[in-house]
């Protein structure tokens, strides 16, 4: 019997049967899997207080002849008890595992998995601005998936200028001639599709209506590239 071990974010979990729960996950080594964990629904059962949302878990599964694997191990390395102590914090965390499930398919890398555990550290947090991250979820989404905008020049290929004021173009994914954007939306966009993440940053107070556009821009490309 050949038991694979990896560290796993559970995205969702489906009853089964009457004793059995069928759990979608994204792992560290094995991409998005799906396993059955049999007789999870029993008070008795070994694995029923170890398959919890927001959670980071090393898990041990036996890969199925299809689709589906069997689970047969798993406890929780990290709780990120502060989410589901707050309503707003536990919504957003919610709506983040859909569509993390809706937009990651049975080879997802490790990209996927590192954003996933890196949004819960930082929704754990106290005091973090859940737009920010939202935001910021949206972005590094994108980033992933290879629907990055140009930040640096316009439409017509000329470098965007501090003075000047834009509109975007979300057919060519780069801001245009117009009056709407100005230094501080592409200087924030920036920093929400760098590679690099601090804590700090999302405990700044982001002007609500900086925060309020760019989630205008993020949701409309994240409709556009991904599923929302």
């Amino acid at each position: 019997m050949n038991i694979k071990t990896t560290d796993a974010i559970l995205i969702n979990r489906i009853n089964y049967s009457e004793s059995d729960r069928i759990l979608n996950l994204i792992t560290l080594e094995f991409g998005k899997i799906a396993v059955i964990a049999k007789g999870s629904r029993k008070i008795k059962s070994k694995l029923a207080g170890s398959i919890e949302l927001f959670t980071l878990l090393k898990i041990g599964f036996i890969e199925g002849k299809g689709d589906m694997g069997t689970l047969v191990s798993s406890r929780i390395i990290e709780n990120f008890e502060e989410i589901s102590k707050d309503l707003d914090k536990s919504q957003l965390a919610f709506h983040v595992l859909k569509l993390t499930n809706l937009n990651t398919h049975d080879n997802a890398d490790q990209n996927y998995f590192n954003l996933l555990l890196k949004f819960f550290k930082l929704l754990n947090s106290e005091s973090v601005d859940l737009l920010t991250l939202k935001n910021w979820y949206y972005a590094q989404s994108l980033l992933i998936n290879g629907s990055i905008p140009n930040l640096i020049k316009s439409d017509d290929g000329v470098n965007l200028i501090e003075s000047k004021k834009y509109d975007f173009n979300y057919l060519k994914m780069c801001f245009s001639g117009g009056d709407k954007y100005s230094k501080d939306h592409i200087k924030y966009l920036r920093l929400l599709f760098s590679d690099t993440y601090n804590l700090r940053a999302f405990k700044i107070n982001i002007k609500q209506n900086l925060n309020k556009d760019s989630f205008e821009i993020l949701e409309t490309m994240f409709k556009s590239h991904l599923s929302l």
